[in-house]
């Protein structure tokens, strides 16, 4: 993991945005997306 995702980590876990298990999102539109990742936690 490199220095700028352990930064984006850190940033979405203090506003709280930081998706508890990213291992569990299966769907593969997030795979190549540069916004949104499988760490981050949507809301709806």
């Amino acid at each position: 993991m490199s220095r700028q995702d352990d930064d984006k980590a850190a940033r979405l876990r203090r506003d709280r945005c930081l998706h508890p298990a990213p291992e569990q999102v299966t769907d593969n539109r997030f795979d190549n997306m540069t916004f949104f990742g499988r760490r981050h936690l949507l809301q709806a």
